[in-house]
């Protein structure tokens, strides 16, 4: 049997490649989870990305040099628009 990542296992990937300063690379581990929780989804299954995942990308997106913020803002919408709901750390990040 095969072991399948989790969204604790992607959550840990993507915060490590941020904090090696891979921000980029972690944005495309975050479009290849999305990528296979669609198609994934349409046979009843698939991992989901929560409110840990997308925290773990807008700080890294507003802690870069300079920030990304107009990519935080569109990560944020689809984070509301996708039925995660920020937290209170999710307001602290963008403040």
């Amino acid at each position: 049997p095969s072991v399948r990542p989790n969204v604790w296992t992607y959550n840990n990937v993507l915060a490590a490649l941020i904090r090696r300063g891979r921000l980029d690379e972690a944005l495309g581990v975050w479009a290849s989870l999305k990528q296979q929780a669609a198609q994934e989804q349409q046979q009843g299954g698939g991992v989901r990305a929560d409110v840990v995942t997308v925290n773990t990308l807008l700080d890294g997106l507003l802690s870069a040099e300079p920030p990304r913020v107009r990519e935080a803002e569109l990560l944020f919408m689809e984070m509301v628009e996708g039925g995660t709901q920020p937290d209170e750390y999710t307001f602290s990040i963008l403040l």
